[in-house]
């Protein structure tokens, strides 16, 4: 059913683009969203048969769908946003992309929190201790970016907010690497 969604949402993006391109003949612009879905449900085919992620991928299966799913409807907003934005409806794209990326660090963190590995290896210890947690900082940044289209300088508080979240990242990767 999942597969099923993502192929649904692929065609809605091809045909808004072959509409579009038969009205201005931009096949960049008309075809290169459709593309990169093409490439995110190209991940979801291929991932679940790849022997040496079969067991991991069985366990996380939703979750994983649901970050592809997000993210193929996140690329088909922007699609749409932008053949709208060519056709002459003139609003401000900015304000999608911040909610774009808030949507998908609220949907990863949420997401992320669920997959918690068997403490087999070092790996796996550093990411129940570290990446995991990791993902309320996600959840706190995306709602944090839902909200930056309120304020006047958007794209500032924007990059301010990705910059945080890389450095408590890295952060706390190298606080779990020093407790193994």
């Amino acid at each position: 059913m999942q597969l099923f969604f993502m192929w649904l949402l692929f065609i809605i993006a091809i045909l808004s683009g072959v509409f579009y391109y038969a009205a201005t003949a931009d096949f960049i612009t008309a075809f290169l969203h459709p593309l990169s879905m093409l490439l995110i449900i190209a991940n979801a085919i291929i991932l679940p048969r790849l022997q040496s992620l079969k067991p991991y991928f069985k366990r996380y299966k939703n979750g994983i769908f649901t970050i592809f799913i997000t993210l193929l409807l996140i690329v088909l907003v922007v699609h749409v946003a932008v053949i709208a934005y060519e056709s002459g409806y003139n609003f401000d794209l900015l304000i999608i992309v911040p909610l774009c990326v808030g949507t998908t660090l609220i949907v990863t963190g949420n997401t992320l929190q669920r997959f918690k590995l068997p403490d087999i290896s070092a790996t796996n210890r550093i990411w129940n201790q570290c990446i995991r947690p990791f993902s309320r900082i996600l959840v706190i940044c995306g709602a944090v970016m839902l909200l930056t289209i309120f304020f006047p300088e958007m794209m500032t508080i924007f990059f301010i907010i990705l910059g945080t979240m890389i450095i408590s990242l890295m952060i706390s990767f190298s606080e779990g690497v020093k407790a193994l």
